[in-house]
């Protein structure tokens, strides 16, 4: 199997260095990642200017290249160039993706670009804390791939890991996890005060009607310490709305 290993953090972090260790176990591992920092850029791309590609030395990986740009930039380099693979491994993100925070995640981004190359692909998150519970349980979770054959179920999967896991859960995504703020400093200057998760919010009930059912990533990841592993797709069509409307097309 011809894997691509990627991720939002940098191809030096070390989540990623835990992925691709792992990843070097199932298949023939290729490695293009960001040269740095491109947490938040969900699948955004550079359009208007070029960017650097350098190959580098990486422990246990014959082939390795930073880009100088985003994960979904990464992944199109990668296919257009290097050639297929079978698999797109992104991660392992420092920082849950689960939820709305999905959407802007670069480590999912990395995962949905890969749908346009006809790859399947699995994006990997622990806590801020620690990284810990990702070797300590990675074989686990993909015995649950090959044995419930998932990859032949849904082209794209999002693992989340909590700090300690009681077991391992399907889950739909949930809704709102985190929150930004920005406060003034000094004039009109604005600045962000931070990404993270909105204490005011949980106390108020985080889990709202929405997070409560015990197959949304957010419960399960949170309230009752497993892993969530979730399907994804990339159509973001509103079915129920086009069921009511698609009938009514207008001659002009």
């Amino acid at each position: 199997m011809r894997i691509l290993a990627t991720n939002d953090d940098g191809i030096f972090a070390e989540g990623f260095k835990h992925l691709v260790s792992w990843a070097t176990k199932i298949g023939e591992v290729t490695i293009c990642a960001p040269k740095g920092q491109q947490s938040g850029k969900s699948q955004s791309l550079n359009l208007h200017s070029s960017f650097e590609v350098k190959k580098v030395e990486y422990p246990g990986v014959e082939e390795a290249y930073y880009v100088d740009s985003t994960p979904a930039d990464c992944v199109r380099f990668a296919f257009d160039v290097l050639g297929h693979f079978d698999l797109v491994l992104s991660g392992v993100n420092c920082g849950y993706n689960i939820g709305d925070d999905i959407a802007y995640s670069g480590t999912c981004g990395a995962m949905f670009d890969a749908a346009f190359w006809n790859s399947k692909a699995i994006a990997f998150s622990c806590s801020f804390s620690s990284y810990d519970s990702f070797p300590k349980y990675i074989d686990r979770v993909w015995e649950c791939f090959e044995s419930f054959k998932l990859l032949e179920k849904a082209d794209l999967w999002n693992v989340n890991f909590p700090d300690t896991v009681e077991g391992i859960a399907f889950t739909r995504q949930g809704g709102a996890y985190v929150q930004d703020h920005f406060h003034r400093v000094e004039g009109d200057l604005w600045t962000q005060r931070g990404y993270y998760i909105d204490k005011e919010r949980e106390n108020e009930g985080k889990l709202n009607a929405e997070n409560k059912t015990h197959d949304s990533d957010i419960y399960v990841v949170e309230k009752k310490n497993m892993i969530s592993i979730t399907p994804m797709i990339v159509d973001r069509t509103d079915y129920r709305a086009l069921g009511e409307v698609k009938n009514k097309n207008i001659i002009l």
